[in-house]
């Protein structure tokens, strides 16, 4: 288990079972899910300069800046913007976000 001032992560065989992310509590998809948002979006759109495309949710914590510790927990999570035409971040209606939750392939979609 690690814990810093407002995270807390439970590995059991490499695997990561529970994540509390300030006020955001479960899965690493699921937690993925809770946190994207427009503003997040934006404040990494904002700090990387790069182009919307599709990335994994670590890539997009790790440009606004967040501990590698951290955003290495969400690799495997995958993050396609909708519509697939968008090149800026007020195009942006919907994220679709891939990954696994227990162990099962899945997908999400969240409109933001």
């Amino acid at each position: 288990m690690s814990m810093l001032s407002n995270r807390i992560i439970i590995s059991r065989s490499g695997a990561i079972d529970y994540i509390q992310f300030d006020n955001l509590i479960g899965s690493p998809i699921k937690v993925a899910k809770k946190m994207l948002s427009k503003d997040l979006l934006t404040r990494w759109s904002t700090a990387s300069g790069r182009s919307l495309v599709g990335m994994t949710l670590e890539e997009l914590l790790r440009d606004i800046g967040e501990e590698d510790d951290i955003s290495q927990q969400f690799s495997d999570i995958d993050l396609q913007w909708r519509p697939s035409s968008a090149t800026t971040v007020a195009d942006v209606k919907e994220v679709v976000i891939t990954g696994d939750y227990r162990e099962q392939p899945i997908s999400l979609s969240k409109t933001i």
